[in-house]
């Protein structure tokens, strides 16, 4: 979706105009806040000793 220079809304072959000025909406709005990245599942691993041969 993109706005023309009179402030029309274009989507898909569409286009949308308003009576009352404003601005579009479309969609969710952008995150106030960084998103976070939390594993689902940890594993440890215990440390590998040295064989002697």
């Amino acid at each position: 979706p993109w706005e023309d220079t009179n402030g029309d809304l274009i989507v898909t072959g569409y286009v949308y105009t308003e009576i009352e000025p404003r601005r579009w909406v479309i969609g969710d709005g952008t995150p106030q806040s960084e998103p976070v990245l939390r594993p689902l599942q940890t594993v440890q691993h215990e440390p590998k000793s040295e064989t002697t041969k």
